[in-house]
């Protein structure tokens, strides 16, 4: 998916030494670039940025300084849209201002990057690397002068502020496919400083946030992959061994004329498995197990009618208090999107194949990993736990070669006591309770938790 042309989301200018901007919201699986600037007698490089939400930025490089002109370029991904400040702090000077911009579909690769600091002339040129056609450009510039300056022959201007004393922030971009190689600024200051950087596609053409770790309460995948068998059977990683641990499998059998197949059951890793129709494409299924040792094994499906598999397609999660049956479960092999209804603390699992690249936006899902192909086949996956109910969660899958399966499940919340309680415990309310029993000891009435017995002991 090429990346979105960016757009300034906030901005701000100070006489202090930390500026803030006012909120604004990002969209979800977003990319975020503020450029910070400095400016006035001794500025020093900006050294440190921030948001209300405590995101992570990344400098871009180490910045630089020329006369009364410095500058940084920081980046940060977005995952869950969510309304944000942003603040950032240099050493020095007597200004600071900062400008952020959005883009969708891009990734972190920013190695094509370059900085020209000038304390003289009034032509500064950025040489830069080839571009990829999906790609976005953007030139960054601050001069020691409150006069605007022109963008760059074939970039457009999306920013020019003057946002404090003799202080000059512009922003220009131009596509990958028609921006110059050569970016050259024409000013008229005698401090510039000046970036140029392409901003890359993502690497799995996919919008969304990657998760490739293990949240409690959450599902993680252990085991991606589709691919021919023998025997009916295939050998998947398990992920670590947990209490409560459930394994949850998308699965489906084909033929050898490509055909998905009934099946009578599946085990995973020797425990029978729960097979859950997945609505919509006959023959998927979500397969889930409980108490499933080790950390790999063979997932065994069995055919109806005796037939053989040749191929399983499927993506394994480890889920981590959840329900091992899920609510909802679907699939479908048309269409461009897909939606679905998550409780308060459900877990969701996602699944799409296609026979060309995959694009689209698994919008308010994690990422698992990048894109996989296999067998012809690309392949691409996505979880979350959802800590608010949500009605009608969608999210979209293109097949550049066709139209992408895709299948989903929705697991609630586990009712299982607390590990390590000994008390009998009640589920209402949505919470766990210590039941209770009156009992009359001497003269009164007195309240005793309720246990049970077991082997000539009390629990």
């Amino acid at each position: 998916m090429a990346v979105s042309a960016p757009i300034v989301v906030a901005s701000a200018g100070t006489g202090f030494a930390t500026v803030t901007t006012s909120s604004f919201t990002p969209a979800a699986s977003s990319l975020l670039i503020a450029f910070v600037v400095a400016r006035g007698s001794g500025a020093g490089i900006p050294n440190a940025i921030s948001d209300s939400l405590g995101g992570t930025w990344t400098a871009l490089s180490a910045g630089n300084v020329v006369g009364n002109s410095a500058a940084r370029l920081y980046a940060r991904e977005v995952g869950s849209s969510a309304a944000m400040t942003v603040s950032a702090t240099r050493s020095g000077g007597t200004q600071t201002a900062i400008v952020i911009l959005q883009f969708t579909g891009a990734g972190t690769d920013f190695s094509n990057f370059q900085a020209v600091v000038a304390s003289t002339g009034t032509s500064h040129t950025a040489n830069m690397a080839a571009y990829a056609s999906g790609s976005q450009v953007v030139g960054f510039v601050t001069t020691n002068s409150g006069t605007a300056q022109p963008p760059p022959s074939g970039f457009t201007e999306i920013y020019d502020n003057n946002p404090t004393t003799n202080t000059r922030i512009q922003v220009q971009h131009a596509s990958g496919a028609t921006a110059p190689t050569a970016i050259t600024w024409t000013t008229s200051s005698s401090s510039t400083v000046a970036f140029g950087l392409e901003v890359k596609e993502g690497s799995s053409g996919i919008g969304g946030s990657f998760n490739d770790y293990n949240e409690p309460n959450s599902p993680f995948l252990v085991g991606p992959y589709s691919s021919s068998v023998s025997a009916n059977t295939i050998t998947m990683n398990f992920g670590p061994e947990f209490t409560g641990r459930v394994l949850s499998v998308f699965l489906y059998a084909e033929d050898s004329f490509d055909s998905i197949m009934p099946l009578e059951s599946a085990t995973i890793g020797g425990v029978a498995a729960t097979l859950t129709p997945a609505t919509g494409i006959a023959n998927v299924y979500v397969a889930t197990a409980e108490g499933v040792s080790g950390t790999s094994g063979n997932i065994v499906v069995t055919p109806s009618f005796g037939q053989i598999a040749r191929t399983i397609g499927l993506a394994a999660y480890a889920l981590n208090g959840a329900n091992p049956i899920p609510i909802s479960a679907g699939s479908q092999m048309s269409g461009t999107s897909t939606s679905f209804d998550v409780p308060t603390n459900g877990q969701v699992m996602f699944y799409g194949r296609g026979d060309g690249d995959l694009t689209g936006d698994l919008i308010g899902l994690d990422l698992d990993g990048d894109q996989w192909t296999v067998d012809d086949k690309t392949l691409v996956w996505g979880s979350r736990t959802f800590t608010s109910a949500t009605v009608g969660h969608t999210v979209s899958l293109v097949d550049t070669s066709g139209s992408p399966l895709m299948a989903w499940a929705v697991f609630e919340p586990s009712s299982t006591p607390p590990s390590g309680s000994s008390i009998v415990k009640v589920w209402t309310g949505g919470a766990w309770h210590t039941s209770t029993v009156k009992v009359f000891i001497g003269s009164s009435w007195v309240t005793k938790p309720l246990k049970a017995r077991k082997s000539g002991n009390w629990y």
